[in-house]
């Protein structure tokens, strides 16, 4: 191993470290009988509104115990944007690719609009 290699070997070994202790302290705390402990989202406290992130933490929280319908109903779109984050993250040319960014941005517009709907089915696309 050469020394330039070090500073970016430790970096990624710190960031791994503390992903892994967030996590871990994510699966021994309930975020929602815990609210005091967790951000808030400051978007849903200004509009009360649901932006496309609500309910993420509750969602990790429910895959970490490995219980994908409470996941699901946190935050329907969860699970699939961080599979589609780990394949950014494996092949990198994705990330490069703008038409790859407006569909993303699309889709969470789409989402953040869908879910703030009063009407059945789209009351079901709000954490819970």
């Amino acid at each position: 191993m050469s020394t330039q290699n070090f500073p970016r070997l430790l970096l990624v070994l710190l960031l791994i470290l503390t992903v892994a202790g967030l996590l871990a302290f994510l699966y021994f705390h309930d975020p929602s009988q815990l609210p005091g402990w967790f951000p808030r989202c400051f978007f849903h406290l200004l509009t009360g509104l649901y932006c496309p992130g609500c309910g993420n933490t509750r969602a990790l929280y429910a895959l970490l115990h490995l219980d994908w319908r409470a996941s699901l109903a946190a935050n329907v779109l969860f699970l699939p944007l961080s599979l589609i984050l780990a394949l950014c993250l494996l092949q990198r040319r994705l990330i490069t690719r703008a038409p790859f960014y407006f569909s993303l941005i699309a889709v969470l517009l789409l989402f953040a609009i869908l879910r703030n709907l009063p009407w059945e089915p789209f009351t079901l696309l709000a954490p819970h």
